[in-house]
């Protein structure tokens, strides 16, 4: 006996998704500064219109300790902090269909707040921070329902936050100072999977 069901054309999707961030890193002259690889999450409201587009309010946490490398403050790689990321977005997505089954790929806009943690005084002269930047993501991915309830998404993401991170160095009147501040582009990329439930309207 094969048993079928209809997704709904128009419906209110909620998902939630946990997933892993790579490591990146930003070269400059006489060292660099890299972000480890860290567990990530997201979770998401959206809309549905029926017509292979899907409106979504987005956000994305992670935890990532930042490491530096430096010739003349720190010839060996070290920790300085943990950096807390908080994301938030609004964004849409373009999907290939409306049936249990679909691809989609999507871009929005958003909100980056950094907020740095445990930081190696031992090495920093002065705190850093927190930090809330614009940032970009971009986001290709696929749905399975299983239901016209619940289903199952996975998704690669891209999150391009504008003037994220760098390091300065310098000498004063007290003597050589350093600290880090929040001035370069770079780009995260995550993986991501998980539950979604959708609301038939």
């Amino acid at each position: 006996m094969l048993i079928g069901f209809v997704v709904q054309s128009q419906n209110i999707e909620l998902s939630g998704l946990y997933g892993y961030q790579f490591a990146t890193k930003i070269d400059y002259y006489g060292g660099y500064l890299k972000m480890e690889d860290a567990s990530s999450y997201s979770i998401s409201a959206g809309y549905n219109t029926g017509t292979n587009m899907i409106f979504q309010l987005n956000y994305y946490r992670n935890s990532s300790d930042i490491r530096i490398r430096d010739i003349t403050f720190s010839p060996n790689e070290e920790r300085i902090a943990t950096a807390n990321l908080d994301w938030f977005s609004i964004g849409a997505a373009r999907t290939t269909n409306d049936g249990p089954y679909y691809g989609y790929i999507g871009g929005g806009l958003g909100l980056l707040v950094t907020t740095p943690t445990d930081i190696n005084t031992d090495l920093l002269e002065r705190n850093i921070g927190d930090k809330t930047n614009f940032y970009f993501e971009f986001k290709l991915g696929g749905t399975a329902m299983f239901n016209e309830r619940i289903g199952f998404r996975a998704q690669a993401l891209l999150q391009c936050p504008v003037d994220y991170a760098g390091v300065y160095f310098g000498y004063g009147t007290g003597g050589p100072s350093s600290g880090v501040s929040l001035n370069s582009t770079v780009v995260l990329f995550s993986l991501q999977g998980g539950l979604v439930f959708t609301i038939p309207q």
